[in-house]
Parts: C-alpha cells; sequence; structure tokens
C-alpha cells in the first residue's frame, strides 16, 4: 500500500528502518521537524530500544554521537549545511576514530574496551585481553588448499547489503560444492524465501539498513522454523539475543571459517 509522507517525516521512518541505538537532537530548522518524527517513534515504542538525548549545540549533537559509536551503538543526527560547520570541529574524531572496530575485535576475543572521563583531566582508553599460557598456534599459510566442506552440499542463501562481500561469499560456497542464491536485502531474502522450501541454510550479515540480521532470523523462521541459519557479524553488536541453534560467524571470515560454521550449523539441526 503506497502512503504519501511529507519529506522529513519520510527521513524520519527511513531512519527508524535503520534501528539507531542513540539519537542526538538539536532541533533547529530545517531538520527540526526529522527529530521531533524520531522523538514521536520513541516515545511510541516503535523505535526501540533507542536513548532519544536532547543536546545544545550541533557540536553537542555530534559529539553525543561519536561517545554513543565509541561504545559500540549504532547513533543518528542531523543538521543543516549551516550546521555543519559548527560540527567541523569534532568531524574528524567522527570519520577516523574507529572505536567501534576496536570494540568488536576485543570482545571477539573475549575481552573488555574500556573509555573513562574525567572533565578537566582527559580520556583514557583501556583494551584489557585475556591472559593465556598457551604457546601460539601458526597460522594455515592462506596459499594452501582451501578446506572442503564435511556436510553435504546444500542450497545456500547468502543475503549481505555489501556486493563485494556478497559476491565473493557466494564464490567461496560454490568453491566448497554448494549451490548458491544471493539476495542484497532482507526484503529479498524473504521474498526467495517465500513459499520455497527448497533453500537448506541462510547466511545472513547482521548490520543491514531496513531489517538486521537478527529481524530477518525471526521472520524467516515464521516461514521456516528448522531453517539452519549462520549469522555473519563484525561487530560486537547491543542487544542481540539469537536462538541457540544460530550460529555466529566473526568478520572478516576465509573459507576454512566458513566450512567450519556450515559444519556446525548441520549438527544443530
Amino acid at each position: 500500500m503506497l502512503r504519501q509522507l511529507e519529506g522529513s517525516r519520510a527521513v524520519a521512518e527511513t531512519v527508524a528502518r535503520c534501528r539507531p541505538h542513540v539519537v542526538a537532537a538539536y532541533p533547529i530548522s530545517p531538520q527540526t521537524h526529522i527529530v521531533e518524527a524520531l522523538s514521536e517513534l520513541v516515545a511510541s515504542g516503535e523505535l526501540a530500544p533507542c536513548e532519544y538525548l536532547m543536546v545544545e549545540s550541533e557540536f553537542g549533537a555530534l559529539s553525543a554521537c561519536i561517545g554513543a559509536s565509541a561504545a559500540g551503538a549504532r547513533a543518528y543526527t542531523a543538521t543543516a549545511s549551516q550546521g555543519l560547520l559548527f560540527m567541523a570541529e569534532a568531524l574528524p574524531n567522527a570519520s577516523g576514530l574507529g572505536l567501534p572496530m576496536v570494540q568488536g575485535l576485543a570482545a571477539q576475543s573475549g575481552g573488555q574496551f574500556v573509555l573513562s572521563s574525567t572533565p578537566g583531566v582527559g580520556t583514557t582508553a583501556e583494551l584489557w585481553l585475556p591472559a593465556t599460557e598457551q604457546l601460539p598456534v601458526s597460522e594455515p599459510d592462506p596459499r594452501a588448499p582451501s578446506m572442503a566442506a564435511t556436510s553435504p552440499r546444500l542450497i545456500v542463501l547468502v543475503v549481505d547489503d555489501d556486493s563485494l562481500v556478497l559476491s565473493s561469499t557466494m564464490a567461496m560456497l560454490e568453491e566448497l560444492g554448494h549451490t548458491v542464491r544471493g539476495a542484497s536485502s532482507a526484503a529479498e531474502a524473504l521474498q526467495i524465501l517465500q513459499g520455497n522450501d527448497t533453500v537448506q541454510l541462510l547466511i545472513t550479515d547482521q548490520a543491514m539498513p531496513q531489517m538486521t540480521g537478527e529481524q530477518l532470523i525471526e521472520r524467516s523462521r515464521e516461514q521456516l522454523p528448522a531453517l539452519p541459519v549462520i549469522l555473519a557479524t563484525g561487530y560486537a553488536e547491543i542487544g542481540i539475543d539469537l536462538p541457540a541453534s544460530v550460529v555466529r560467524l566473526t568478520k572478516p571470515f576465509g573459507q576454512r571459517a566458513l566450512a567450519q560454521a556450515i559444519d556446525a550449523s548441520m549438527r544443530d539441526e
């Protein structure tokens, strides 16, 4: 069904579909209607979980987003062209800090990334990693022949909004002997799955616009409850509560890790 929306409302609903964890709002024309609409979506529970922050300047809005991003959250703010000038001092930090990746890698290693700030003193960054007495194990030679999967040949649906990641994952699966279909969005994947019981494995990215991998898994299992699923993610995502049967695959991954994840998903079937 078609809906006619005012431009700012359309922007707000598009943002909501990206499921931000934090919205930093400095209501000043011409983007006031966007953050006002987002506040309504947060208050009604349509956009949840989400922290709606009222700030006092454009610089404060971007700084709040940087802080939220540093904690691993997906953040959003809006401004006008003039307002962007007042954000200029913080823009290099927003674009080049890279803290979500640091936090994600620390969490994947069983560690923790901690930021602590004291007014007038500064900010301290601590990276905690688990200690081990085991000797390092040599990594397999990437030039060695790829490891063949021990699971049967499958019909696999791969979902990723990054075309490069999608094509490379499909290529690795085909080399492993599987029949592969690709989808660039969760909506496209659901269309493929609708009335289709031939797909034997779903591999989906987590961070996608409009519908996350977690949401896709929930929707897909309404149609195919027993469908094995692998969730691929490169971050320590906030708020993910996955069924025990879903296998998590850490990005970036190679063919060996992909084959092992497939084997694990088939054992859990």
